[in-house]
């Protein structure tokens, strides 16, 4: 699995942002690293002529073609605010990004300086490895990184408090699987009974029991064996 984080070169970009947030997030992918299960990071730099993009940079070659993002990155700028005819194109382009899944983001929106921003390298890695390895879900890692950026805590301690931590322990997702296949009979007998496309729906309904702090993928896992 790889994780592709895409820059937008629009006309007037600030170069060094651009630069520095490829190393920041080269040197967060390193530390992540360490961790076996931690996806891969690539980088892409991309332009767009007339509505296409295309990369004019990538720290992974094998990924040069550009597909679909996890997140693609508007760059800060030192002139003035694009005109809205040039916008144009970019504005179309992002919302069929953001309509595919794509999280768009901005970047310096409170005017911090980027090696000055609070969310070093390090404490961003060991944000990267809770979500990889399935501490916390990808929602609430985004509240974590709203708080690492408020708060000199380590990630893992702020989940900790807040009750971010995803729930992984056999006996508690097996008690709210019994209580929800309890709770709904019909349903429970036709997946069972080997209707698959129920799953979906009992994962829905543990993780409304747990209040959202049940691990998906394990919930997944201990369903998919009691279908056998």
């Amino acid at each position: 699995m790889a994780i592709g984080i895409g820059i937008l070169l629009y006309p007037d970009a600030q170069m060094s942002a651009v630069l520095g947030m490829t190393d920041l997030f080269l040197l967060a992918a390193d530390i992540a690293g360490q961790t076996p299960a931690v996806p891969h990071i690539h980088v892409q730099h991309l332009t767009l002529e007339d509505g296409v993009p295309h990369v004019v940079f990538s720290t992974d070659p094998a990924t040069a073609p550009p597909g679909r993002l996890e997140v693609l990155i508007l760059p800060p700028s030192l002139a003035k605010p694009i005109a809205p005819d040039a916008a144009a194109p970019f504005k179309d382009w992002l919302r069929a990004c953001h309509a595919d899944g794509t999280v768009l983001a901005s970047v310096n929106a409170s005017g911090v300086a980027l090696a000055d921003h609070p969310v070093t390298p390090a404490r961003l890695g060991a944000l990267i490895r809770l979500e990889a390895t399935g501490e916390v879900s990808n929602t609430a890692a985004r509240q974590l990184f709203t708080l690492m950026e408020r708060e000199d805590l380590d990630p893992l301690a702020l989940a900790t408090r807040e009750g971010l931590r995803q729930v992984r322990d056999d006996q508690a997702l097996v008690g709210w699987i019994d209580y929800v296949l309890a709770e709904n009979p019909a349903e429970a007998a036709r997946f069972l009974a080997g209707e698959k496309k129920l799953q979906g729906v009992l994962v829905g309904l543990v993780m409304k029991k747990s209040k959202g702090s049940a691990d998906p993928r394990l919930v997944n896992q201990l369903l998919s064996a009691r279908a056998g």
